[in-house]
């Protein structure tokens, strides 16, 4: 992960050789803020390819033990990561003042509560595809001191590492449709690293995730797109 030498340097408590509108951090708030910075890219990154549209709004909540900390340094990284190669030259340093420059509203919230986690990041992102207003929710924690998961997505329950290529498939409970992806992907010699499946009841809707070798080719997209009940398929490459 490409981590800002002038981000360390702040987070270290040292001054900055260069402005990044971040105040040298205590050891203590170092030590904790720290191990979220690659989950926070990573949830930025996530959020750029999630879905289509021009981006509007971007809504964090910093949940359990991280709304007592200054978080302006995990939003930054948030931000960097959502421009990543959509921006020429994006970096912590002025990641804020492009999106501000899109239009991207940048909402950030605390919250005290956050269920069964110990810390959560929630991210809401707002778009505008072509007069249609489209929300995309992904969540994330922290796993094994600094492992990023996306632990809920679309308000689906899931447990995906964040990392690689990942293929997100919404879709309708159904038999059949793990089967129908596996020979899709199999019939294109696609191999299958890991699945996750999150769906809110029998028969609802569902989200697969699936984290592959390597990226698919838009054909494999458009075939799965083509399936009954399953739509709106998307790669997103967090290499």
């Amino acid at each position: 992960l490409d981590v800002a030498p002038q981000l360390v340097v702040v987070l270290g408590g040292r001054p900055p050789q260069s402005a990044v509108n971040r105040p040298a951090l205590p050891p203590d708030a170092r030590e904790f803020i720290s191990p979220f910075l690659p989950l926070m890219e990573k949830l930025g990154r996530v959020q750029a390819q999630i879905a289509a549209g021009r981006l509007e709004k971007i809504e964090i909540a910093y949940c359990g033990d991280l709304a007592d900390y200054d978080v302006r340094a995990l939003t930054r990284v948030f931000l960097k990561g959502l421009l990543h190669g959509t921006v020429d030259n994006v970096s912590y340093v002025n990641a804020p003042a492009l999106a501000e420059a899109r239009g991207v509203e940048i909402i950030e919230k605390k919250m005290g509560h956050c269920g069964d986690y110990a810390n959560l990041v929630e991210t809401l992102s707002t778009r505008n595809d072509d007069g249609h207003i489209r929300t995309r929710q992904v969540d994330g924690t922290i796993f094994n001191g600094t492992e990023p998961h996306a632990v809920e997505i679309q308000g689906l329950r899931v447990d995906v590492v964040l990392d690689g290529t990942l293929l997100l498939i919404p879709n309708h409970d159904r038999p059949g449709m793990i089967g129908h992806v596996g020979t899709i992907l199999g019939d294109a010699g696609v191999n299958i690293a890991g699945m996750q499946v999150g769906r809110k009841a029998v028969g609802e809707r569902a989200v697969m995730i699936i984290n592959l070798e390597e990226p698919v080719s838009q054909d494999v997209i458009d075939k799965l797109d083509a399936v009954p009940d399953l739509f709106g398929a998307r790669l997103i490459d967090l290499r």
